[in-house]
């Protein structure tokens, strides 16, 4: 994000002292401090504005609402399961890593069909939480290596190389889609929180692809979710 510096008056005795610009065709883009002081006898000094634009502005939809219009289906219809639409669509902020349909379709069948039944319905609602924080936070306010606390209660952890911003082993495909509510960013993978028993007891009686002592029980790829390991080794 940044900030957009607006000129108004004489262009004449500038007189502006600012901390990390950037300047764009004749305009300054200021990152951090803006106006630290201001000295000058020129009687028309140059008055400068500064209108805060750190992010695109809204789509006017919520986070529920946007992943519907994006074609977040098999997302859409878990929410709505999960009894979680009316948390997303309210007030906020919240921030959603956002499983594609091609994430879901990555996860073991047996777990799947699992999430349908009301027996499941606490895990389901686990896994689901556990991709959403409290709060606005754009792809750019994340750090290498930061855990974010998730509204499931266990963190996710950040990584950033070069571009890419991946939310333990899913990475971030489209970032800071925005909301009227916070953010929407789409991933590529499905999160599993790392020690929650009713998540554990899914993959120990639903898992079908592998067997569900397998440290990547959860999905049909080899590549296994971060913590999956330790979930499941709680159950052994």
């Amino acid at each position: 994000g940044g900030y957009e510096l607006r000129a108004g008056g004489a262009l004449t005795g500038l007189c502006l002292a600012v901390s990390d610009t950037t300047r764009i065709a004749n305009s300054y883009v200021a990152r951090n401090l803006i106006i630290t002081d201001c000295l000058s006898t020129d009687t028309n000094l140059q008055i400068w504005t500064v209108n805060p634009t750190p992010h695109p502005p809204p789509t006017g939809l919520n986070i529920f609402e946007v992943g519907i219009s994006r074609g977040f289906s098999d997302l859409v219809a878990l929410l709505r399961r999960a009894e979680l639409v009316e948390t997303l669509s309210g007030s906020g902020p919240f921030t959603i890593f956002a499983p594609t349909d091609g994430a879901f379709a990555k996860v073991d069948l047996g777990v799947l069909e699992c999430l349908q039944e009301p027996l499941y319905a606490k895990a389901l609602s686990a896994i689901l939480k556990y991709h959403v924080t409290n709060g606005e936070v754009a792809s750019g306010d994340l750090q290498n290596e930061q855990k974010v606390t998730t509204l499931e209660g266990s963190n996710v952890t950040v990584t950033i190389m070069g571009s890419t911003v991946m939310i333990n082993t899913a990475t971030v495909t489209i970032p800071d889609v925005p909301a009227i509510n916070g953010f929407f960013h789409e991933i590529d993978e499905v999160l599993i929180p790392t020690d929650n028993d009713d998540v554990d007891a899914l993959i120990a009686g639903c898992a079908t692809t592998i067997a569900p002592t397998s440290a990547s029980a959860i999905l049909g790829v080899a590549i296994p979710l971060i913590g999956m390991l330790a979930a499941v080794a709680g159950i052994m």
